[in-house]
């Protein structure tokens, strides 16, 4: 007996050699979990194969229940410890040797004499028979010692031992002996080898006449050529063109109101007339004179007055001879300091007024009895049209100013929506005073009020995103397949010109080819294994599998090979901006697909 323990990556192959290796014929290989040798009943049909052909009792030792499952249905033994197969074996051991001490007494013939003592004491004593002891009754028995018998075949030779789990030699019984069982044993034996000939030519048949194939392909990944290209956000829009790369643009109304208090700049003349009282003077006895509103009067320098009322100027009395005499406002004609002259200076009149006057030498017919005043020039502070402009213009920029810090207010943002700072205007404002009722006024200040909408148009970044990607998706040649978990888009600032705001955006991301099955398969069908590599590997990623192990290339006939297309892994692979096709892929297909093959034998 001996026991062979297995790594988890060794191969069938490993297990055979260790089994074929084997001086022993009774051999246990020793699975450990997860190995690789355990994944397909297959290897364990070929491990029973191997057994047979090599004249060894085989025995798995897995600690995994689904493993040691697979084996028993392959035909092997299976024991979960090493221990519980060797406790197994000693259990064997014992049943056989009772066994055949009773066989041996009972073929024993009355008249043959008395069997050897050794082996007669062993059986007396009751003791277990060594193996050699075992090979040589059952060869007189009419049964090879070397033929091996599976546990399938257990319960089909008369008296066939299978305890514990371990398959026995079949042990010949009195009945059989003394009854021709000598020659229904000889039938027996050759009746099991023929079967197991059969089953070894079935095999073989199998395994070489009916090889199959397993291929999986994982198509390779690699950079999209990336897409440049200017995005522009149209108010007017209302759904995203990717065609035309035009994306809606959201106007964000804002009101505003602006108050404040400005000087008067302006300055405006003012001259103000000289203002006094004048008498004048008849002389005339016959009768009074009425002289009208305006009548002029003057110095001697020529600083002339005009009367600001009419006056009547009575007669002049002749005894006592005495003049008559009324008074009345003048106003300096021209206005200004000037007009300011001193008492008795006002005594000039027109030629027509002293006539009528009845004016006489020495003595005239008007004069001032006191001073002129009240003639002046001062400059005083106006609106002008300017400072209007200006306090105007002022509360403009403080609404711009109102408007940009709106703009940053996250409660002024729809949801999704960036605000474009460049594009904000202040639209047409209102003055709560108009121009004409201030310009002109004298004030040294006023306060004005202006009020009106801004807006600021908004643009959701991730349409712009969506036209990058949507370009990028429809730039990828025929024949392959963007990742969308690859793709990346980056959005350049907003550019707001000429009323037109505009956005540069790129995206890049990963494709790979997209590969028929079936087409595969017409390409590699009759190859050899190393020749299938190579025209897939061209593809992606490719793993090949044969069964049995040793045959070297693919069948020629479709129903024993199984392509299939798996989905492929993004990957790092490629730079970006350098998108170079490593073959023309076949025709467009789903991913993970597969091509008709032999139903695949489940695993584990």
């Amino acid at each position: 007996m001996s026991i062979a323990y297995l790594d988890p990556d060794d191969e069938i192959t490993n297990a055979v050699a260790r089994l074929r290796a084997s001086k022993d014929v009774r051999i246990a290989l020793v699975l450990p979990t997860g190995s690789r040798i355990a994944t397909s009943r297959i290897n364990f049909r070929l491990l029973a194969h191997e057994a047979l052909a090599h004249t060894r009792r085989l025995a798995i030792v897995a600690a995994e229940p689904g493993v040691r499952a697979v084996a028993i249905s392959a035909g092997l033994p299976a024991y979960a410890t090493v221990v519980e197969y060797e406790a197994a074996l000693q259990e064997a051991s014992a049943g056989r040797a009772a066994e055949l001490a009773g066989a041996v007494t009972a073929i024993e013939p009355k008249s043959a004499g008395p069997a050897p003592k050794s082996t007669r004491s062993r059986a007396r004593a009751g003791k277990s028979a060594p193996v050699d002891d075992l090979a040589v009754a059952a060869t007189a028995a009419g049964v090879a010692s070397a033929t091996p018998v599976s546990p399938a075949m257990a319960g089909a030779p008369v008296g066939a031992v299978h305890r514990g789990g371990v398959p026995d030699l079949p042990v010949v019984t009195a009945r059989d002996r003394s009854d021709g069982g000598g020659r229904r044993w000889a039938w027996i034996g050759i009746s099991g080898v023929l079967v197991v000939a059969l089953v070894v030519a079935a095999g073989w048949i199998a395994f070489n006449v009916l090889p199959t194939a397993t291929i999986t392909v994982v198509p390779r990944t690699q950079a999209a050529q990336p897409v440049d290209l200017t995005v522009i956000a149209d108010p007017t829009a209302t759904t995203v063109d990717t065609t035309r790369g035009v994306v809606p643009a959201q106007v964000v109304t804002i009101p505003l109101t602006a108050t404040d208090t400005f000087n008067a700049t302006g300055t405006k003349p003012v001259d103000t007339a000289a203002t006094g009282t004048v008498t004048f003077m008849n002389y005339d006895t016959g009768g009074s004179h009425t002289l009208p509103q305006g009548t002029v009067v003057s110095t001697d320098s020529g600083i002339t007055f005009a009367t600001t009322k009419q006056v009547t100027v009575p007669r002049a009395t002749f005894f006592p001879a005495t003049a008559g005499r009324a008074d009345v406002g003048v106003q300096a004609v021209n206005s200004g300091p000037s007009g300011n002259v001193a008492a008795g200076t006002i005594d000039r009149t027109s030629t027509a007024v002293a006539i009528a006057l009845a004016r006489q030498p020495g003595h005239p017919v008007v004069n001032n009895a006191a001073p002129t005043t009240g003639g002046a020039h001062t400059v005083i502070q106006v609106i002008q049209q300017s400072d209007y402009d200006a306090a105007v213009a002022s509360l403009r920029a403080t609404l711009k100013t109102q408007l940009d810090a709106a703009g940053l207010d996250p409660t002024n943002v729809p949801a999704g929506v960036t605000l474009i700072a460049a594009s904000a205007t202040v639209g047409t404002t209102t003055a709560d005073q108009a121009a004409s009722a201030l310009v002109n006024k004298q004030k040294d200040t006023f306060t004005l009020t202006v009020s009106g909408n801004g807006t600021i148009d908004g643009v959701d970044q991730t349409q712009v995103e969506q036209v990058a990607a949507a370009r990028l998706t429809a730039s990828v040649p025929s024949g392959y397949q963007l990742f969308p978990s690859t793709v990346q888009t980056q959005v350049g600032p907003a550019v707001v010109s000429g009323g037109q705001i505009s956005f540069s955006a790129s995206a890049t991301g990963q494709i790979a080819a997209t590969l028929d099955p079936a087409v595969l398969l017409t390409q590699v069908r009759g190859k050899t294994v190393g020749q299938a590599r190579t025209i897939l590997g061209a593809l992606g990623t490719v793993t090949i599998e044969t069964s049995p192990f040793y045959v070297s290339s693919i069948p020629d006939d479709p129903s024993r090979v199984t392509i299939t297309v798996q989905p492929p892994q993004p990957g790092a692979s490629g730079a970006p901006g350098t998108f170079a096709p490593t073959a023309t892929p076949a025709a467009t297909a789903a991913p993970a697909t597969s091509v008709p093959g032999p139903t695949a034998t489940p695993s584990g």
